[in-house]
């Protein structure tokens, strides 16, 4: 009867552990592990325009989420992370991919972070398209 007892007892609490919301803790969204960060790109445009430029990722006011600011460019882009699932069962900021939107300029960036490393895509209303290869900065800033 005790033993019953013991595992029943178990049982529930570790029920209420993992339906605590701590365990979702474990898992950090896209932006969680984009903010604060910094990354040195290479890129190279479907006009043949090459060079390296900074991304830095924070909270600068445009969006609710997180924001992009890449040097060289005016405008601050405002930015989230892509959904997973289906128009039916959507999980909204949920993938690895996080998507960015200029406020100045009509333009988009789309990327993925993996460990020291990020790729990206960019493109415009102009239909001008570049491919960003990243590797992090050890400071959090661009500057």
């Amino acid at each position: 009867m005790m033993n019953r007892l013991m595992f029943v007892a178990i049982t529930a609490i570790a029920g209420l552990l993992l339906a605590s919301p701590l365990v979702g803790l474990a898992s950090a969204d896209c932006g969680d592990k984009l903010v604060g960060t910094a990354w040195n790109c290479d890129f190279v445009c479907s006009g043949g325009e090459t060079g390296e430029e900074c991304m830095e990722f924070g909270h600068f006011s445009v969006s609710d989420n997180f924001d992009m600011y890449i040097s060289g460019f005016d405008g601050t882009d405002g930015c989230t992370c892509g959904p997973k699932g289906s128009a039916k069962h959507p999980s909204f900021d949920a993938s690895g991919t996080f998507d960015c939107t200029e406020t100045v300029y009509p333009s988009s960036t789309q990327g993925k972070r993996n460990g020291n490393k990020l790729t990206a895509q960019y493109w415009d209303f102009n239909g001008e398209s570049c491919e960003y290869a990243c590797t992090k900065l050890s400071s959090s800033t661009c500057t």
